[in-house]
């Protein structure tokens, strides 16, 4: 593995593991001082995270330890629901890679966030795994 934020990431996952639910992330001031690194690298620290689920984003609030609301739109929890219903009936080989972001918005019309927040609900209930920089795997 190389790279600073890499480092970092593998740092904070760590600690955010052990962080309750609900809990409040230190803001990006906060860590530039304590990893002593510029801000964008924060930030990509935190991209991976975020992208792993470890936590979820709420703009003008703050970062928070958990996953996404459980109150997805509609839609989405339809997405979520049928993937699940085929990902139980194994229509997906255990071990394979499952969807990327972008292939889940092209196939379902939906925004990035939109995937990655489908994604995240699957990884919640234990049938995906996400592995840093490779993708999401079924579980």
């Amino acid at each position: 593995m190389s790279g600073t934020y890499l480092t970092i990431a593998d740092a904070l996952r760590g600690e955010i593991a052990a962080m309750p639910a609900g809990t409040r992330l230190k803001s990006e001031v906060e860590l530039v001082a304590r990893f002593k690194v510029a801000r964008e690298t924060i930030r990509r620290a935190l991209a991976v995270l975020e992208d792993e689920g470890a936590f979820v984003t709420e703009h003008g609030r703050g970062r928070f330890v958990g996953s996404a609301p459980a109150d997805l739109p509609l839609n989405l929890a339809a997405i979520v629901a049928e993937l699940e219903g085929g990902l139980k009936a194994g229509e997906f080989t255990k071990g394979e890679l499952f969807y990327s972001e972008s292939q889940l918005g092209r196939d379902r019309s939906l925004s990035r966030h939109d995937a990655r927040r489908v994604l995240i609900a699957l990884e919640q209930r234990g049938l995906l795994e996400p592995r840093p920089g490779k993708g999401r795997y079924v579980v």
